[in-house]
């Protein structure tokens, strides 16, 4: 069961922080877990693309369920699943999508994820289209409800990729004041779901949870699963066991759904 009920994410992500901010979390049974830091992963950190393959087949699924829901079903298969989720750095924790919202509702990330971690980044000015290229990972996040909302005792954990956007609607609109730069805001959109892939990839996930990345920024649909079908049928073959799109919201005949739901259809 899922909710979309803005003030009960709210006070769930509240309470969640209350229990997580010493940077522990305690168990209604009295056990202490302690939580994971945050790791930024800079521009210029070197992760090697994949070179040998971990899967004998990638599986991929386009579906309307919320990005926490597909990861609890990829726990239960023993997968190691990674939900990544686009971030906007000049946002407080509080201020997020509905599908981060729902994700922190569950775990600790409005604890961890705090305007002190996020000042270890670099944040761009507000003119900055683009926005910042750095990716920050966070490992084997404790989920603390169930699908009840109900806190348990034994934490499941998720790991979280959040990368940033291009605000490609901006930055098209700007395209005639930059001479020779059109291409640069979907150059940029390539290189990070690029980055995003390589990371997990380089982390050992064997699911990935993945949004339209950019589709809600203005970067056309149709382009942006062109550049996942040709990353994931290409360097990433067979990398990972499952990969799946999360639209929640959407219908998947809806202008954003669609290209995903017939590029990566279900056993495509």
């Amino acid at each position: 069961m899922t909710t979309t009920d803005p003030s009960l994410l709210t006070s769930l992500a509240l309470d969640n922080a209350r229990y997580c901010a010493d940077g522990y979390y305690t168990t209604p049974g009295g056990k202490q877990i302690r939580l994971p830091a945050p790791v930024t992963i800079l521009p210029d950190q070197s992760i090697p693309v994949p070179t040998a393959a971990v899967a004998e087949r990638t599986r991929f699924a386009t579906e309307t369920k919320p990005p926490l829901e597909l990861a609890l079903q990829d726990l239960m298969d023993d997968l190691r699943p990674c939900i990544v989720l686009p971030d906007d750095p000049r946002n407080s924790s509080t201020k997020r999508s509905l599908a981060f919202e729902q994700f922190a509702a569950h775990t600790c990330l409005s604890a961890i994820l705090s305007r002190e971690s996020l000042a270890k980044t670099h944040v761009p000015e507000p003119a900055d289209a683009l926005m910042t290229d750095v990716i920050t990972h966070i490992p084997r996040i404790p989920v603390i409800r169930n699908a009840e909302f109900e806190r348990v005792n034994h934490p499941v954990a998720l790991s979280a990729i959040l990368v940033a956007p291009p605000r490609l609607s901006d930055w098209f609109s700007q395209a005639t004041e930059r001479p020779g730069r059109s291409d640069e805001g979907n150059d940029a959109l390539r290189t990070r779901i690029e980055r995003m892939l390589r990371v997990a990839a380089y982390q050992g996930y064997q699911s990935l949870i993945l949004p339209p990345f950019g589709c809600e920024e203005g970067a056309n649909p149709i382009l942006v699963t062109k550049m996942f079908k040709e990353l994931l049928h290409g360097a990433y073959r067979q990398v990972f066991t499952r990969v799946t799109f999360a639209l929640p919201g959407y219908t998947l005949s809806s202008a954003i759904a669609h290209p995903f739901a017939v590029h990566f259809a279900r056993d495509h």
